[in-house]
């Protein structure tokens, strides 16, 4: 960090999962980054640069990818995060938030050497809507500000603006089908979750508990024996 000035210095972990064992590496940007560059030991981007590549990985409501990669593996500026510290209010998004607001004015250094180890929990979790809503308003604004102001210095001709104002509604059309299918997603996650509580319940009572109330009242109705 101190020989290149850089403000964060970004570096890749090495991935295991929860039985200790290596996993082959997830696509996170820093890595296609990295693959992209097979012959440079070290990236350095900043400017422009660095927030085209924010943009394109971290497109709310679509994705919200993060190229700064794990931070227990990076190292930060300690008065870059005094003076702008991680955002809250997204939850554990916040890194992502702070990579996609900062870019501008960060110099960033990716570093092909591994540092550390990322414990992967194979585990899926849907977010429940308003969550979502939560999200994609914490980002949208900052996102929108990111793209105009590089926008601004390109100097694009009519047909670019076209194509892009083009593209940018594609995502959002794209954006809301991808809610409405997660909104489903989340929906059946929540009834999987009350048939799971309800066969769970069931397996109790066959397994030679008191069975309910209910049960023992129709029982005695019928003239059966209580069990």
């Amino acid at each position: 960090a101190g020989s290149t000035d850089a403000d964060v210095v970004v570096a890749p972990p090495v991935f295991v999962g929860e039985d200790g064992k290596n996993l082959p590496d997830p696509g996170w940007p820093l890595l296609q980054l990295l693959a992209s560059r097979p012959t440079e030991d070290e990236i350095h981007l900043s400017g422009d640069e660095l927030v085209y590549f924010s943009l394109y990985h971290c497109r709310p409501p679509v994705r919200y990818d993060c190229w700064l990669g794990s931070s227990a593996s990076n190292l930060y500026r300690t008065k870059l995060l005094q003076a702008h510290p991680f955002p809250t209010h997204v939850g554990h998004f916040g890194d992502t938030l702070f990579a996609l607001e900062q870019a501008w004015r960060i110099k960033a250094v990716f570093c092909r050497r591994r540092c550390g180890s990322f414990i992967v929990h194979h585990h899926t979790s849907l977010q429940a809507p308003e969550d979502r809503k939560r999200l994609f308003e914490g980002f949208d604004g900052p996102w929108k500000e990111s793209f105009a102001r590089v926008a601004q210095g390109a100097e694009l001709s009519g047909a670019a603006e076209r194509m892009v104002a083009f593209l940018l509604e594609d995502l959002t059309r794209s954006g809301d089908a991808i809610e409405r299918l997660r909104d489903k997603l989340w929906i059946e996650g929540q009834k999987k979750a009350k048939l799971r509580d309800e066969l769970e319940q069931r397996k109790e009572q066959a397994s030679g508990k008191k069975p309910p109330a209910w049960t023992r009242s129709l029982r005695k109705l019928l003239g059966f024996p209580s069990p």
